[in-house]
């Protein structure tokens, strides 16, 4: 903890709660906010000065849903999410084959699946030509499939004999050989061939992820899945280690994975993980006390409506926040009618289960997240998207979705509480980004209107949501997503009022980063933090984590 005094001065200070940004300045000590003052009235004494310059000061923005292994994997390998076409990414894995002789696998990251258009594309040959000699693998952005060359199938021992295990897709041609995709399920086959993944290269991607994730503004996250789901990488270990040392720097609340094959034997499981995690750090830095339940997926239900209603008894029962995944009104439906089972046998008590995608929620069930306080993590730059709506199967109940895609606008008028997540590294990490678009300005062209009207949330909605709204299901929000005496000293400085036009939210830029009463970035004529970190906004994610 940083004991020094900080008098943060000249600046301009939004929190939740103010319907504008006022003139105030902040006095930061052992790594608290120890007074909020009108600018001049601070007590000075015995305290460094920091002139933000008219600049904006706000809660450090946290994120409620994103992968930071996953993230931090693709910076550190070959990151192939900012590529447009099959050739940009074949050439791209073909140069870093090229420098890397001395890999046995080639294993890079990010492609976008919507430059393809049918399901047995893109092909193993395709990979063949760029990678011949070893085996290699790519992951889409979504991490809910593989692209396998011919020397990866052949390694994992799928050919044309291998059924679609459960939950799982194999793609095929016309002869019934794998054409190079697998999904979901089948991506085990071949994670179980590939290279391990070691908990000092769990370590270094999530290294890697703060420092992408500090120039955003970005002081706490939630990593939505922290097991061996989706054939993911389980960074449990690697966070246990991290918490004991000194590289890590931001606030970090666990999703531990829930295994939608398994039933209620897996709670002692989960609690020993939790306390795990616990005795790694202090609770200033960690909170392990929340659950991941995917309850849809690409096409297909995970769990149905009494295995969704028994995990949720059975974890809010032992004190368990739950993380749902639904991307339908029919599992959004039952995650509802579950946590209502819930608080009828475990009783009234606050709880901070949160629900995120919510493609689509039928009208009558707006109300309910704020009866039932649930909490509804919005994923803002994805509203300007088309929902993939021939993709949710059976997590869909109604004849007209498309009536409600994203109603993010009309659940908060409804009464919802709102957080923030990103799903990186499936898109952007960068809240101002989400924020630009959730509000309906787009970065290049003004107002869009993709977005209905209805459905718009605006600057201050968003940005609550991105503080004091992720700050609560992070299970921080009596310390933290605040500027308040008493509450942590975590900061983002923006280096204009946004609030004050579209054409000032669409500049805008981080400028500083506060953690516990320290500056962790500062943004110099060498950084690399631009104002638009650029996400292609042809990307329809059709397929989250």
């Amino acid at each position: 903890m940083n004991s020094h005094r900080v008098a943060l001065v000249g600046g301009l200070v939004w929190t939740a709660g103010y319907s504008a940004p006022r003139k105030l300045d902040v006095m930061i000590e052992k790594g608290r906010i120890a007074a909020v003052a009108e600018r001049g009235d601070l007590d000075l004494s015995g305290a460094s000065t920091h002139d933000l310059a008219d600049q904006l000061l706000v809660s450090g923005f946290q994120d409620a849903h994103l992968h930071a292994a996953s993230g931090g994997l693709d910076l550190l390998t070959c990151d192939l999410s900012q590529l447009q076409s099959e050739e940009e990414i074949l050439d791209a894995v073909r140069e870093y084959a090229d420098r890397h002789t001395e890999l046995p696998w080639i294993i890079a990251g990010g492609w976008n699946r919507e430059i393809f258009t049918r399901p047995d594309e893109p092909t193993r040959q395709a990979l063949d030509s760029a990678v011949p000699d070893r085996p290699a693998v790519l992951i889409p952005y979504d991490r809910h499939g593989l692209w396998a060359n011919s020397m990866a199938l052949a390694a994992a021992g799928v050919d044309s004999g291998t059924p679609d295990p459960p939950k799982g897709i194999i793609y095929r041609d016309a002869d019934g050989a794998p054409s190079g995709v697998v999904e979901e399920g089948a991506v085990a086959l071949i994670r179980a061939a590939m290279p391990p993944v070691t908990t000092k290269d769990l370590k270094g991607a999530i290294v890697a992820a703060q420092e992408y994730l500090l120039p955003l503004g970005v002081t706490a996250v939630q990593d939505a899945l922290v097991g061996t789901g989706l054939g993911m990488h389980d960074q449990h270990e690697a966070f246990c280690e991290l918490l004991g040392g000194t590289e890590l720097r931001l606030r970090v609340t666990t999703a531990l994975w829930w295994d939608p094959a398994r039933g209620p034997e897996q709670i002692d499981e989960l609690l020993r993980r939790r306390h795990a995690l616990e005795a790694s750090g202090s609770e200033e830095w960690i909170v392990a006390d929340t659950v991941k339940v995917m309850v849809d997926g690409t096409g297909l239900v995970f769990m149905d409506e009494e295995q969704v209603r028994e995990a949720t008894v059975l974890l809010d029962a032992h004190g368990f926040t739950v993380h749902y995944h639904s991307y339908g009104d029919a599992t959004t439906r039952w995650v509802l009618d579950a946590v209502e089972e819930a608080i009828r046998r475990n009783g009234k008590r606050p709880r901070r289960h949160h629900i995120a995608h919510l493609f689509v929620v039928t009208e009558e069930d707006f109300a309910r997240f704020r009866a039932l306080g649930v909490t509804a993590t919005v994923q803002g730059f994805w509203a300007g998207s088309e929902v993939p709506h021939e993709r949710l199967g059976h997590s869909t109940m109604t004849e007209d979705p498309h009536t409600r895609e994203y109603a993010y606008g009309r659940l908060l008028a409804a009464g919802a509480h709102l957080a923030a997540g990103s799903d990186w590294p499936v898109t952007t990490a960068n809240p101002l980004e989400a924020m630009r678009v959730a509000a309906g300005v787009h970065p290049d062209h003004g107002v869009t209107h993709s977005i209905p009207e209805r459905d718009r949330v605006d600057l201050h909605a968003m940005m609550t949501a991105y503080t004091a709204g992720s700050a609560w299901v992070n299970g921080r929000g009596l310390t933290t997503g605040r500027i308040a005496v008493g509450y942590a000293a975590d900061f983002a400085v923006i280096d204009r009022n946004v609030f004050a036009s579209e054409q000032d939210l669409l500049g805008a830029r981080i400028t500083e980063t506060w953690i516990d009463g320290m500056q962790v970035f500062t943004l110099t004529a060498s950084s690399t933090a631009p104002a638009y970190v650029h996400t292609p906004s042809a990307r329809k994610p059709p397929r989250r984590t």
